[in-house]
């Protein structure tokens, strides 16, 4: 049984959110908390998979202590995601979070609780990750590793790096005039990636409060990073997020491969510092892609206006 409560975000994607919840039932968590923003009255075929999603309450038949937040009027992607956060985050010091297309392995939470556990009071990790795409490099052969990368499908964190926040976001503009994106980064294409990707974000990030950019972000300016598993240990079925209308899989949706249900760890680097090597090549195998990059800039646009 997973002692660390675990918040399972939810919306309309009920043949994704079933394979998810799934998984969550075998893992038990001891403090369940079901989040599920609300559908719009005008799309009644919503409305039917966002009740039926909160149906599933009645499957929880393992001894917990049960928290919902079932709103009762739709609110954007960006408040609703953000608003789940922060409610687990007003109860408990630390989550495990997992949006409604993250099919975790039992060993992800497993390792989730031993790395909040050895890190709880180490500032510089910012969150703990169970995704690794770049299962093939691992020269060292190391059980875990650190990246200023941080990836979200299947994540946990802690009260106070999340209470860091800065959701005004006045930082970005100290990012542009000190030229800390070409300090930050070790080569020239990541420099002009990010450079690219901050301008255009800076805007829609003021309007929309995208959690994932501005916690991010946040944690670069504390120079921080994220741990994370030599093997992939979450499967992010929804074809690279909400609304994707891509029909082929994306980097992110790797599957998992590890068996066991406890993630063993033996090897862990001597040093506490970013395996760069790794941070570039899951850059230009996963991130520096143009497509793929417009792609996304472009879904998360759509998202923004319900297209």
């Amino acid at each position: 049984m997973v002692e660390t409560a675990v918040l399972f975000e939810t919306y309309i994607r009920d043949d994704y959110a079933r394979v998810s919840f799934d998984a969550i039932k075998k893992a038990k968590p001891k403090k369940f908390y079901f989040y599920s923003n609300k559908a719009r009255e005008d799309h009644p075929d919503d409305l039917r998979r966002n009740e039926l999603i909160r149906s599933w309450v009645k499957e929880i038949d393992w001894d917990c202590d049960l928290h919902t937040f079932f709103r009762e009027e739709y609110v954007d992607q960006y408040t609703s995601l953000s608003g789940a956060i922060n409610w687990v985050f007003e109860n408990e010091e630390q989550a495990i979070i997992l949006e409604d297309d993250c099919v975790a392995s039992l060993a992800f939470f497993d390792y989730c609780e031993k790395m909040l556990d050895k890190y709880k009071d180490e500032p510089r990790i910012w969150m703990i990750s169970g995704d690794n795409y770049m299962e093939e490099y691992n020269p060292h052969g190391y059980d875990i590793m650190y990246t200023k990368d941080m990836q979200i499908y299947g994540w946990a964190s802690w009260r106070d790096r999340w209470n860091k926040i800065d959701w005004n976001y006045d930082f970005i503009s100290d990012y542009e005039r000190s030229g800390f994106i070409d300090s930050f980064f070790s080569t020239n294409k990541q420099r002009k990636y990010y450079k690219k990707l901050f301008s255009l974000q800076h805007e829609f990030i003021m309007r929309t409060h995208c959690w994932d950019f501005v916690f991010v972000n946040t944690g670069w300016i504390h120079n921080a990073l994220a741990v994370f598993p030599s093997k992939n240990l979450v499967e992010n079925i929804g074809l690279d997020g909400v609304h994707a209308k891509q029909h082929k899989k994306a980097p992110y949706n790797k599957e998992v491969t590890y068996t066991k249900d406890i993630y063993e760890i033996m090897n862990v680097p001597p040093f506490f510092q970013e395996d760069f090597l790794y941070q570039n090549k899951v850059f230009f195998s996963v991130r520096y892609k143009p497509t793929l990059f417009v792609y996304r800039i472009i879904n998360k646009l759509k998202r923004m206006f319900n297209i």
